[in-house]
């Protein structure tokens, strides 16, 4: 786990520095948001950004699980049920889980992603579970800005709900990938 989690840092380190100047200096959350929801975002951003540069997230993971009895790698068979879906962009073998979360899952019975780590308590549905795994690549493709994005998607209007077959279509149609849907949308889309 250390040596996959100091690897990845030092690769990302440069796609992180760059990430927290243009959030900083070139931030741009669409023309459809409010000042004040911009600037909600923005603090919380550069936050999130600069401790993503000071390897915070991989020192969490590692303290974290190292400390969690309950924390284990995938099985053999949650890997070959991710595998078809996630192919190679998801490093499989380093995703974590906790079903004996106690912070957050115990309380609020909710499952959330830390990194590369799901945390519930309980089980959960194989949905729920290639659910989560969009956040930890979200995680690898975004920095730990991706857990602001997904509380705001929680929070937004349209929240998980991306509009169904029909949307999926006319975002074909206009050339916009997933990334055109909130955090929360791409996960239930990919689920």
């Amino acid at each position: 786990m250390f040596l996959f989690r100091s690897s990845f840092f030092v690769q990302s380190l440069p796609k992180r520095v760059s990430r927290l100047v243009r959030h900083m200096f070139f931030h741009d959350l669409g023309v459809e948001q409010s000042f004040k929801l911009k600037l909600i975002k923005y603090f919380p951003g550069i936050v999130l950004l600069l401790m993503d540069v000071l390897a915070i997230p991989e020192i969490y993971d590692l303290l974290s699980n190292s400390w969690k009895r309950s924390s284990r790698y995938l099985t053999a068979e949650e890997k070959s049920c991710a595998e078809p879906i996630f192919g190679s962009i998801l490093p499989l073998d380093e995703v974590r889980l906790d079903y004996k979360a106690q912070i957050g899952p115990s309380q609020l019975k909710i499952v959330y992603v830390s990194f590369f780590t799901i945390n519930s308590h309980g089980t959960y549905s194989f949905s729920t579970f290639i659910h989560e795994l969009v956040h930890v690549w979200q995680y690898m493709n975004f920095g730990s800005i991706y857990i602001l994005h997904a509380l705001m998607a929680q929070q937004s209007k349209m929240g998980y709900n991306y509009g169904g077959l029909p949307a999926l279509r006319q975002a074909k149609n206009n050339n916009k990938g997933l990334l055109s849907f909130n955090f929360e949308q791409q996960a239930d889309i990919v689920r």
